[in-house]
């Protein structure tokens, strides 16, 4: 499951969850930021505006997300559909 998941990620078929701000810097939505803003990434500047969805794009941050998906927590809908999946 995570495979799939990670994988459209990565190719960049599905987004994570989030918005932008008025500075054009993206911030993850509740569901998405599962492991909390302040986890060991730089917070978005106008140099490095894509920080935290780089880091939603990463496997353990899929994982992540999976695990709270069988745990029956709410996420984001591609982490729902492919648990959904099986």
């Amino acid at each position: 499951m995570v495979g799939r998941a990670y994988i459209a990620r990565r190719d960049r078929k599905v987004n994570p969850e989030g918005n932008f701000d008025k500075q054009k810097r993206w911030y993850p939505s509740e569901r998405e930021d599962a492991e909390g803003s302040g986890s060991n990434v730089r917070s978005p500047s106008a140099a490095w505006p894509f920080s935290y969805m780089l880091r939603c794009r990463t496997r353990k941050h899929v994982a992540n997300l999976v695990q709270r998906g069988l745990q029956g927590l709410d996420v984001p809908p591609d982490i729902a559909q492919v648990i959904a999946r099986g």
